[in-house]
Parts: C-alpha cells; structure tokens; sequence
C-alpha cells in the first residue's frame, strides 16, 4: 500500500510503500554478527512526486545467538539433534520449556542445543569447564 510520508503532507507530496522483510539465519550461523542491507527500487512510471527517489537502501545489525536454533517446518527432535551431532534426549533435555518429547513443535520454535564438544585423552572436568567459562560444580 501506498503511504504518505512524514513531512510530505498535501498534494503532490511523497509516497512510502511499506514491506515486511523477514531472514532466517542458516542452522551453522550462530554467532554471526553482521550488517544487512536491502535495497528496494520502483520502476519509474512518471507520475512520481517531483524529488522522490525511486530507489532507497536499508541496513540493520543482526546478532545470531549462539547455541540456540530456531525449528523449520515439519522438524522433529531426531533431524535437529542430528544437525548437531547429538541425541535426541540430550536435546530434549536442554529444552526444559518442552513437556514431552513426542509434543508438537512449531516453525520459529527456539531450542538449545549446548556447546558440543568431544572429549579427548587429557581432558579434565575442571579444564573443560574453564574452556566454557563454568565450574565443575
């Protein structure tokens, strides 16, 4: 729809056309941290308002939490635990906000899924906990 737009009231003033842009990030890009820009263009028809631009950009900031992963359509448990390597009661667990694990999950749906890591010979409790910023207790 077209809109009037601020400080550009009376005849022959300027028009905004408003647009819903939605993005969401890839499984593997938790921590990503960038500028996003979109850039929108109308073709000319004439009849613009004298000064208005056909073209305009906008950049935001997002910030891709860590450790967290928002559920496609469809997803079950199983195909995301896969994703990450691990079980579907280690998920299950982490995610005290699900009361069974047979219940139905929705597209957007925020699941933890923790720091995955491997044990390796000369591992201990206490320097993997120091690797994640915790105690051992």
């Amino acid at each position: 729809p077209y809109l009037p737009a601020e400080g550009c009231e009376g005849e022959g003033g300027c028009y905004w056309r408003a647009r819903d842009v939605v993005w969401t990030p890839a499984w593997n890009q938790g921590g990503l941290e960038a500028e996003l820009c979109f850039t929108a263009e109308d073709p000319l028809t004439g009849c613009e308002p004298a000064g208005q631009a056909p073209r305009s950009e906008v950049c935001v900031r997002a910030a891709v939490a860590r450790c967290v992963y928002a559920l496609q359509r469809e997803q079950h448990l199983q195909e995301v635990a896969a994703l990450f390597g691990t079980d579907w009661l280690n998920l299950y667990s982490m995610n005290p906000s699900l009361t069974a694990p047979d219940r139905l999950l929705h597209p957007g749906q925020l699941l933890n899924f923790g720091h995955n890591y491997s044990v390796v010979a000369g591992d201990t409790a206490a320097n993997i906990a120091m690797r994640f910023g915790t105690s051992v207790e």
